[in-house]
């Protein structure tokens, strides 16, 4: 886990990433392009001043959860 856990790049690089980390993996593969569909088409909604990244070690009570997490700050 710890390169996972390591790595730091830009969303593209973090995905790029996980589909070589993923890629025996059919679950994975299809994880991976819908957070691709995620962001592209958060890529082409004007957003204003919203950032959206990509946090690949964000976890939260894995024992609940069975699909992907948003958390949401205010940085103003």
């Amino acid at each position: 886990l710890q390169p996972l856990i390591l790595f730091e790049g830009s969303t593209l690089e973090k995905l790029n990433f996980l589909k070589n980390l993923l890629a025996d993996s059919e679950i994975g593969k299809h994880g991976i392009s819908e957070l691709e569909y995620i962001f592209t088409t958060a890529a082409s909604i004007e957003m204003g001043m919203s950032k959206l990244e990509l946090d690949i070690t964000l976890a939260r009570g894995l024992n609940y959860y069975t699909g992907a997490i948003f958390e949401v700050k205010d940085i103003n």
